[in-house]
């Protein structure tokens, strides 16, 4: 029985990647595809993922080809027969599966909610988020002055957590204006730890 090693790069994948193949003795029939096999484990799983195999001997590339904007993981196996370089019969591989996750989405998907004012000048805009997320500051949200008084002085603040976070606005004493909120910044998606702009 060949033994076989499957390893890819670190962390989750956002983009095209390679897995490298390696056998303990060179081999000369792991050229087919048909050899691997791919198990969907969540979300996108396998839809829409190809790979092509290239490699001689010891050493073969596995190039995976993700689709746009999608994310989840599959499992990678070795699963077909081998024959060692200078005859013999085929064998099996012995080789643990690899589990790849992946994160080819563009961006966090973020909506504001009713803007609600409250007593004391307080200005409350509920930002909803599609996934659970972690913001790390307000800086990822722009503040621009549209109409009125100046900006200077009033303080803002981020609250919340996963999917629910909240702008808190504390508008000074005699102030009128209009002012619009952007997102320029990154958030953390929890489920595939990569960061994604807003």
């Amino acid at each position: 029985m060949a033994n076989g090693t499957l390893s890819a790069p670190q962390g989750t994948q956002n983009g095209n990647f390679n897995v490298m193949a390696t056998f303990d003795v060179a081999v000369t029939d792991f050229d087919d595809k048909e050899k691997v096999t791919l198990t969907a484990r969540t979300e996108n799983g396998i839809t829409g993922i190809d790979f092509t195999l290239t490699g001689s001997g010891t050493d073969y590339n596995l190039f995976f080809t993700l689709p746009a904007n999608v994310e989840g993981s599959f499992q990678i196996a070795i699963t077909g027969m081998v024959t060692r370089t200078g005859g013999g019969s085929p064998e099996a591989v012995m080789a643990e599966p690899l589990v790849v996750h992946y994160d080819n989405t563009l961006n966090v998907s973020a909506t504001f909610g009713t803007v609600e004012y409250r007593d004391n000048g307080v200005v409350a805009v509920p930002v909803n988020f599609a996934e659970n997320v972690i913001v790390p500051s307000k800086t990822v949200f722009a503040v621009t002055k549209v109409s009125g008084d100046d900006l200077k002085g009033i303080a803002y603040r981020l609250v919340g957590e996963d999917t629910d976070y909240e702008l808190i606005f504390e508008i000074p004493p005699e102030r009128s204006g209009s002012f619009q909120i952007s997102a320029i910044g990154d958030a953390f998606k929890v489920a595939s730890m990569v960061w994604d702009n807003v």
